[in-house]
C-alpha cells in the first residue's frame, strides 16, 4: 500500500506561544492552594450511608416470622401431583437430571475423573 494519497496532508502547527502559556501555566497551578481530596468525600458519604443503614435497622421494628413458608427438610420429599408413582417417578428425573448436568459441569471445568461429591471415580 502507499502513503502518496497522505503526501498533501501534515499535522497542523501549534499555534505560537502555547508552550509558554503551557508552562506559565503550570507553575502557577503549583501556587494554588490544593482542593480538598476526592478521597475525603466519599469516606464520609461512605460513613454516612452506614449510619443511615445501621439507624434504620435499629428503628424498624424486626419480625421473627417470615412471610414465606420453610422449605422441607433435606431428604424428605413432598407431594408434586398428588400421585405417590408419579411423584416418585418425577424425583427419579429430577436425581438424575441434576447429576447429568454436574457431570457435565465438571468436564467444563476440567475435572472429568471427579464425581460432584469431590471423590475421585478411579
Amino acid at each position: 500500500m502507499s502513503n502518496e494519497f497522505f503526501a498533501g496532508f501534515h499535522p497542523p502547527h501549534p499555534p505560537p506561544g502555547l508552550r509558554e502559556r503551557v508552562l506559565q501555566a503550570a507553575r502557577t497551578a503549583g501556587a494554588r492552594a490544593p482542593s480538598r481530596p476526592l478521597v475525603g468525600r466519599v469516606e464520609w458519604a461512605l460513613v454516612a450511608a452506614a449510619l443511615a443503614l445501621a439507624i434504620t435497622h435499629l428503628v424498624l421494628p424486626s419480625t421473627s416470622a417470615s412471610p414465606w413458608p420453610a422449605a422441607p427438610a433435606p431428604g424428605q420429599v413432598t407431594s408434586i401431583t398428588g400421585d405417590p408413582t408419579v411423584d416418585a417417578l418425577l424425583v427419579a428425573e429430577a436425581d438424575r437430571w441434576e447429576k447429568d448436568h454436574h457431570r457435565r459441569l465438571l468436564v467444563e471445568l476440567g475435572f472429568p475423573e471427579m464425581t460432584w461429591e469431590g471423590r475421585s471415580r478411579k
